[in-house]
């Protein structure tokens, strides 16, 4: 494995603030991958009182077993730097774009790196 690899980043754009429907092609997998850890970073999730993020995360976890919720980049670093031989897939709001990315860049084990915004062409670079 080499351990200076940048993980994968991509742009995922939306007009709101709901995820598309999540849909494959494939049938249902019944095999739980257990060694990596889905982060949702963004400081205006409200799994209690907000509906759309609700939806979201209930969307998210058709397809990934457990999604861990974090609003404060400080508790995000700190739990990804803490996670031992488990790849990290990590879906970002706009909000953390310009601080996060280079410090995730060069943690090895974050696989990939997915940027939920609203205006795809300014961070498709």
């Amino acid at each position: 494995m080499n351990v200076n690899k940048k993980p994968t980043i991509t742009v995922a754009a939306t007009e709101s603030t709901e995820l598309s429907a999540i849909k494959s092609s494939r049938p249902p997998v019944t095999r739980i991958i257990q060694n990596f850890v889905f982060i949702w970073l963004d400081e205006s999730i409200d799994e209690v009182c907000n509906h759309d993020c609700q939806n979201n995360i209930t969307k998210l976890r058709q397809v990934v077993n457990t999604v861990n919720t974090l609003t404060d980049l400080d508790e995000c670093i700190y739990f990804i730097t803490n996670i031992k031989e488990k790849k990290v897939f990590i879906v970002i709001s706009e909000a953390f774009i310009q601080i996060t990315i280079p410090i995730l860049q060069d943690i090895s084990h974050v696989t990939c790196i997915y940027i939920f915004c609203e205006n795809k062409v300014h961070y498709e670079q």
